[in-house]
Parts: C-alpha cells; sequence; structure tokens
C-alpha cells in the first residue's frame, strides 16, 4: 500500500493508492500504484470507497461513546482504566472532535469524486458512476457535519459571536503540487455544503444498488439530511425529509420500518446486521471484530453475571467501564421496555455495586464484541419529525409520533390535550433522550438546544459544562495550526 503523508490545510491527510484495507488492482506492484491509475478503473475506485468506510469502522467506538460521556448519559465506574476519564470530567482538549481521520475521508471522498467528474475511469457504467459519486458525496457530507458539529457553532447558536466553521476542501489532494492551506469558512458556509452535498447524493443513489445496510443509500442521505435539518431548526424541512424516510419501507432488499411493538424492538437489537430499524450502518465481520475494544466492552459486564454482589460470577473479560448514572436511570418508568430489557443490572464490578449497564451491543454476531452499529435508525427520524411538529405548534401530530415509541415500550400513551406547546415539545425531548441513549447522540442534542451539560451524580465529573464554556467547541491540533498561520483555534484553547 502506497501511503504519502501530506501536511495540507491544517490536517495531515493519508494520500494512498491502495487505501483499502485488503485488496486493489494487482495492476502494478503493490508500492508503485499510482492514484491516477487506481482511480481509472472502477476496482480500485470501489476499493478506494470501501477504505473510507473502514475508515468510519475505526472512529465508530469513539463516535458513539464520547457524545454520551461528554454529556449526561454515561459516567465511568470507580475502577476504570482511564481511557474515558478525560472525557467525562470535560477535561481541556478533550471533545468530539476527530480532525485528522475525517479530512483524511473527505479527501478520498474527493478523489472519488473528481474521478467521476474527471470521467477517468475507463471500465465505469452510468449507473455505477452515479453509485460511487453519490457514496462518496454522502461519506463527505458525514465527515463534515462530525466536523461541523465538533469545531463550530451551529448558525444563529453562537457565542460571542464566533462563526467561524472548518476549511471546506472540495478538491483533492493528489501530490504536493496540490496542497493549500486554507482559512475557516463560515459555520453558514459549511452547513450550506453538506445540505448541498446531501441533495446531490440523494439525486444520483437509488435503495437497490447494494447488498446491505452498511452502504450508503438515498434514504441514508434523506436521513442524514434530516438530521442536519433539525440540527439547523429548519422545522418544514425536517417534516418533509421525515416524511420521504419513513415511507421508505426496503433498503438495499432489506426490511425498513419503525417498529411499533416492544418484541420486534427488542429482537431488532438482538439482530447483528440489517436490523428494520436501521437506515445506515457500519458493518464488522469477525476478522475486524473490536473485541477488548468492543462497545460491548465498555457497555457491559461479559460475561454475565449471575448475581447482583461482587462473588460467585464468572471472570469478566470486558472493561465494564461506563455505567449509567441514577439521574438518566430514574427518567424511565419501571414498567418500560428500554429499562427492564435494554437495560442490565444492579451489578457488582471490583466491589462498587448497585452498577447498571446498556446492552445495546450484546455480540449479536455471535461472539464478544461482533456487533454492527447504527448510525441512523428509523425511531431518531420519528422523534425528529415529534420535535418539528411540536415547534410547528402542530401538538396532536407531535403526541402522535411520540407514542409510537411511547405505547411499543410499555408505557402510557401521551395526550397533548391541556399541555402548552413547551411540555409537548418537553415530552419529547424526553423520550428522545430515553430512545436514543447510548447511540452517540446526547452531546449534539444539548448543544443544538443551547442547554447546559449538568454532569450527573456518582460520577468522577464535580462541575457543569454550561453552553457559554469554551470547552463545548473542540480544540484543532496545535501540529495543524502550526503548519497553517491561516488557521485560527477556537476561543479557550
Amino acid at each position: 500500500m502506497i501511503r504519502t503523508t501530506i501536511k495540507t490545510a491544517g490536517t495531515v491527510l493519508l494520500l494512498t493508492a491502495a487505501l483499502g484495507c485488503n485488496k486493489i488492482i494487482q495492476t502494478e506492484p503493490a508500492q508503485s500504484i499510482s492514484s491516477e491509475i487506481a482511480l481509472t478503473s472502477s476496482t480500485g475506485v470501489s476499493s478506494l470507497i470501501n477504505s473510507i468506510y473502514a475508515a468510519y469502522r475505526g472512529l465508530t467506538t469513539t463516535n458513539v461513546i464520547y457524545p454520551e460521556i461528554l454529556a449526561d448519559n454515561l459516567i465511568n465506574t470507580i475502577n476504570n482504566n482511564n481511557t474515558y476519564r478525560n472525557q467525562e470530567l470535560n477535561n481541556h482538549g478533550f471533545g468530539t472532535g476527530q480532525w485528522t481521520t475525517n479530512y483524511s475521508i473527505i479527501n478520498r471522498a474527493n478523489l472519488v469524486i473528481d474521478a467521476v467528474d474527471s470521467k477517468i475511469i475507463k471500465d465505469v457504467t452510468e449507473a455505477n458512476a452515479n453509485l460511487y459519486k453519490g457514496e462518496a458525496l454522502f461519506l463527505r457530507a458525514w465527515s463534515y457535519l462530525l466536523l461541523a458539529t465538533s469545531f463550530s457553532y451551529q448558525p444563529g447558536k453562537e457565542i460571542n459571536d464566533w462563526k467561524l466553521g472548518v476549511p471546506l476542501i472540495l478538491k483533492p489532494t493528489k501530490n504536493v503540487e496540490d496542497v493549500t492551506y486554507p482559512a475557516r469558512n463560515t459555520n453558514v458556509e459549511v452547513y450550506t455544503q453538506i445540505k448541498k452535498d446531501l441533495t446531490d447524493a440523494i439525486a444520483l443513489l437509488n435503495n437497490t444498488a447494494r447488498a446491505e445496510k452498511a452502504y450508503a443509500s438515498k434514504a441514508a442521505a434523506q436521513a442524514l439530511l434530516n438530521r442536519v435539518h433539525l440540527y439547523l431548526n429548519e422545522w418544514d424541512a425536517v417534516i418533509t425529509t421525515g416524511n420521504d424516510v419513513l415511507a421508505t419501507t426496503s433498503i438495499n432488499g432489506k426490511t425498513t420500518r419503525v417498529e411499533t411493538t416492544g418484541a420486534n424492538l427488542i429482537s431488532g437489537w438482538r439482530t447483528h446486521k440489517d436490523k428494520p430499524e436501521s437506515i445506515f450502518e457500519i458493518t464488522f465481520t469477525t476478522a475486524e471484530n473490536l473485541g477488548g475494544s468492543s462497545l460491548q466492552s465498555w457497555f457491559t459486564i461479559y460475561p454475565k453475571p449471575v448475581n447482583s454482589t461482587c462473588s460467585g460470577n464468572p471472570t469478566r473479560a470486558s472493561f465494564a467501564d461506563l455505567t449509567i448514572p441514577t439521574a438518566l436511570l430514574d427518567l424511565y418508568e419501571a414498567t418500560d421496555i428500554r429499562k427492564t430489557t435494554l437495560i442490565e443490572g444492579p451489578y457488582c464490578k471490583l466491589g462498587q455495586s448497585g452498577l447498571y449497564f446498556s446492552n445495546k451491543y450484546s455480540g449479536t454476531g455471535g461472539t464478544f464484541g461482533l456487533d454492527n452499529v447504527t448510525i441512523i435508525r428509523t425511531s431518531e427520524i420519528l422523534l425528529n419529525r415529534a420535535e418539528a411538529y411540536a415547534r410547528k405548534n402542530q401538538l396532536d401530530k407531535a403526541a402522535a409520533d411520540i407514542n409510537i415509541i411511547r405505547t411499543r415500550a410499555g408505557i402510557n400513551a401521551y395526550s397533548e390535550v391541556g399541555q402548552t406547546q413547551q411540555q409537548v415539545i418537553d415530552a419529547v425531548l424526553l423520550q428522545r433522550r430515553l430512545e436514543l441513549a447510548f447511540e452517540g447522540h446526547r452531546w449534539y442534542d444539548l448543544l443544538r438546544l443551547q442547554q447546559d451539560v449538568i454532569k450527573p451524580a456518582g460520577g468522577l465529573a464535580t462541575g457543569n459544562v454550561l453552553y457559554n464554556d469554551y470547552r463545548i467547541l473542540s480544540s484543532i491540533p496545535a501540529a495543524d495550526i502550526d503548519v497553517n498561520r491561516d488557521l485560527k483555534q477556537n476561543p479557550g484553547y
């Protein structure tokens, strides 16, 4: 595999002609394949796209855990290996940002887009050209959204008028001659580009081209755009795109729906791949299993204890460092299946008793640590639409949407009759927190709502993080600031 490291645009971009983790074209020796040759064949372009999905696989654990423990949904056990200690404490420099990896992904996506637009892929059909470009646009938009939500405020929600976003790099860096050192674009410009990429992807993609939900599809692009509209308070667009996604019944030949019974909800969480609620997911094969570094390892005690004490249980193979604070646990009603079945405990770990853990990731691939990780699912889109209805004062429609979530969870239906608009909004936001807990949403929800982070009792943190605290934004790596004098650091760093 060729690997050329280039300092550019405030990031270290890994440029490679053979970026795939496994095989690529073998028309030249592996150490001498040029990017131009690799990208003139469908095999080379396909391998490059697969390398992007593989890169996201490496980010999956942190992309799920960071937003939960930086906020108020997770705390560390007393005895832990310190992996997520700084995040729980919201220490200086420990945010959600994954600057270098996301810019590397963006450059790979740019290479694919450029190859399609330049018509250099000699053996590609029109359908596959659309597929390649559509997936690359989706993946570029996703990385820019991760960067934007980590390193910048959302438009209209700035503190001290800090409106810088991140640098928009839309052309590939193939060699040293392509290196540029752009300043940061505004947050409005970044979100406008994200929406453009996703809109263009929707026009190019369909829901039938691939064999599983681990690849970008039209519905996945619509769903990610729906999330973007939510972050930007664009309520009409949230409803419109939400309707489009929720009308989809099949993605890549796999059933897609909002589950309406508790049994089906639990069954979905116990399914390894292509869950009915999944719209887009990151796939893990046996060879790619993270094992001790998996979400199951961090989130649960494995093997499952047979009692609630610290004796008489199987030898623990998982870290089980991340436990559920009482403040969150108490928000679930006693009969809520999300509490009685998707949360385990009380257990004991190294002398600390009364611990509860999420078991949304339970080794569904048949071995410890092996789970596909859902990035976007139908219940998120339903809750997005419910919030939009509430913000538009269509309270009956908001109640109808959250009652799908409530009744399948085994709790009473909610009535909007006699409730104020804010009370209905609060009811929607509560179900959003309970339903999407431990899936990587909480930090971003608090930020888009401009709410303070109230750190829960029982954990390591002793102080809250207010919305006007500089730590709300991640710090750009110092090495990237050093190489690009036009790249401004976020306040406080």
